[in-house]
């Protein structure tokens, strides 16, 4: 099997192949890493809100965490946040209910309809 080493392509001929300018190219890398580090920030905030409230849900944490992305300067909406949570495993679940059903419905004994 015959393998040819071919030549290493610049990036302007690579982002003319894929129909991007150099400069959407790196203004998609800058906001990606911009977009990381904003995540980065809130999953930080959102563990030290944790340590003391572990139960306390996402749109609380959302309207709690407004003036500390105010005072960064960037925003995230309440959609996104919850993708952001989901992703770093941050979601609170649901409590299961520990009340016991006391209601017995499959009796032998006639069922009247609600009326």
């Amino acid at each position: 099997m015959n393998v040819e080493q071919r030549k290493p392509r610049s990036i302007t001929s690579l982002c003319s192949l894929l129909g991007y300018s150099r400069q959407g190219l790196y203004k998609a890398q800058s906001n990606h890493q911009k977009q990381c580090f904003e995540e980065d920030l809130l999953v930080q905030q959102v563990q030290k809100i944790r340590v003391d409230q572990k139960r306390i849900g996402g749109r609380r944490l959302h309207h709690i965490l407004q003036p500390f992305m105010h005072h960064h300067q960037f925003n995230i909406g309440r959609d996104s946040f919850f993708e952001v949570l989901l992703n770093n495993g941050l979601l609170v679940r649901r409590r299961k209910r520990k009340q016991p059903v006391t209601t017995n419905s499959f009796h032998r004994y006639k069922k009247y309809k609600n009326l």
